[in-house]
């Protein structure tokens, strides 16, 4: 008998516990503002480089190897969306609180080696100075380019 009455009570209690508890779970969470916004300052060395930047918690970066493991390439990507900062000399830009990843084309190298990285602070100007480096400079320009001669290297045809 007094199985039974102690089964019966912790039933009870159990369906008191388990039953209200669902009911008062807390407060519910107010979808407030992530973080705040800050202004990113860049200022590059080249103009008419177009920028774009991605969250670091969004960015990848993987590796490929090729010929037995003697050449490492890296492919770099954003997860999300790109952000598109603009193209050099750049006004500053209001971006959320966070880290980003710059990306440059693919002709620009940085000064340093790795993902370029900037924070920006809530509330807060942050400057970033990048010094950039042409890899491959474009044809038809610098001293003795002679893009557009005409000749066109057509077999018997003259030198320029």
């Amino acid at each position: 008998m007094k199985t039974r009455v102690f089964t019966v009570v912790i039933i009870l209690i159990s369906s008191f516990l388990f039953g209200g508890l669902p009911a008062y779970a807390g407060q519910a969470a107010k979808a407030g503002p992530s973080g705040g916004k800050g202004v990113l300052e860049i200022e590059c060395n080249i103009a008419g480089v177009d920028l774009h930047a991605c969250p670091l918690d969004q960015y990848e970066r993987k590796k490929s190897q090729a010929f037995f493991g003697l050449f490492t390439t890296y492919q770099e990507s954003c997860a999300g969306e790109k952000l598109f900062l603009g193209t050099t000399p750049l006004e500053p830009v209001e971006l959320d609180e966070g880290r980003y990843v710059l990306f440059l084309p693919l002709n620009y190298a940085w000064e340093h080696e790795g993902p370029i990285e900037a924070g920006v602070v809530a509330r807060e100007k942050t400057f970033f100075l990048l010094k950039l480096f042409e890899l491959y400079p474009t044809r038809g320009t610098g001293d003795g380019g002679r893009a557009g001669s005409g000749t066109g290297g057509a077999p018997g045809s003259g030198a320029p």
